[in-house]
């Protein structure tokens, strides 16, 4: 099998238990696969771990998986990986999660259309890179909200919180990358 060898292949290879479409999945999806995981994570271990896991899931699945285009192959592959990532952030800790009832008026809960345009400026490593440092409860929540075009109804039924604690959580994460924007923006134009 080639190295350029086409996703069709590649599962075809896979469900025939083939070592080297195993290397060929893993070699051409592992880059925005670890991209997904290191938005989940608070480090690149973990997210190697993660990642390793989700490899995992992936060959124990893939004898079920009918390949139907390159897009579903990509799809189904995404949601393992997001599966596997909030499955590790469950592991983790639902201490990650600020109640409602930390003091914030349901007034703030609202939904605000966020203004990212400062944000712009920013090169994309340094974005991810202050996605990374939130705590992993607004991680979490943001990266889904954002990333994953989750609903807060979506949001609350995967990780077990209430749609109000989610919203709460993005508004928090929201604040923190705004301030960090903020901060970083300046600095480069001073």
């Amino acid at each position: 099998m080639k190295v350029t060898a086409g996703n069709s292949d590649i599962v075809n290879g896979c469900l025939k238990g083939d070592k080297d479409a195993f290397r060929q999945l893993y070699h051409k999806h592992h880059p925005w696969m670890m991209g997904i995981c290191m938005r989940y994570c608070s480090n690149r271990d973990e997210a190697k771990d993660v990642l390793q896991e989700c490899l995992i899931r992936v060959f124990n699945a893939i004898g079920s998986f009918t390949y139907q285009g390159d897009a579903q192959f990509v799809s189904w592959l995404k949601r393992i990986v997001v599966n596997t990532s909030l499955s590790y952030l469950r592991q983790q800790s639902k201490e990650n999660f600020i109640p409602l009832d930390d003091g914030t008026p349901l007034s703030l809960v609202a939904e605000e259309p966020a203004d990212y345009s400062e944000a712009e400026e920013l090169p994309q490593e340094k974005l991810l890179g202050m996605i990374s440092e939130l705590p992993a409860g607004y991680r979490a929540v943001f990266n889904m909200y954002v990333f994953e075009e989750m609903s807060h109804r979506e949001i609350a039924q995967e990780l077990g919180i209430s749609e109000n604690t989610s919203k709460t959580q993005l508004l928090k994460a929201r604040a923190f990358l705004k301030n960090k924007i903020s901060k970083t923006v300046k600095s480069f134009t001073i």
